[in-house]
């Protein structure tokens, strides 16, 4: 458990640019326009979630949440719930006046 610990804050340290006694966020090309927090703060939620998906151990979590921290849980839905609406949101305005999707404003990959 504590080399996770040592890497999730390596991790952090290293997104928000830390060298030496610089600090900052560290920002790619593509996410220094004019809402770039909105893209850093959806970047910082991946990576946090991809961590606690992948890295955390399943029984660490369960003993954790039954043992009066099942506020997380409450979290968690809260912000499923409203990272919902904004998907939902960005879905609407993706489509025509009939309700079909307008692809050509989907990017590809």
């Amino acid at each position: 458990m504590e080399n996770l610990i040592k890497k999730i804050l390596k991790e952090d340290l290293g997104y928000w640019g830390v060298e030496d006694n610089k600090m900052g966020p560290k920002l790619d090309e593509d996410s220094k326009g004019e809402n770039y927090m909105f893209f850093s703060n959806l970047k910082q939620m991946r990576r946090q979630l991809d961590i606690m998906i992948n890295e955390f151990d399943v029984n660490m979590v369960n003993n954790t949440l039954n043992n009066g921290h099942d506020w997380a849980d409450d979290k968690i839905s809260e912000s499923k719930t409203n990272i919902d609406s904004v998907f939902d949101f960005f879905m609407n305005n993706l489509k025509d006046e009939d309700g079909e999707y307008i692809t050509d404003m989907l990017e590809e990959k």
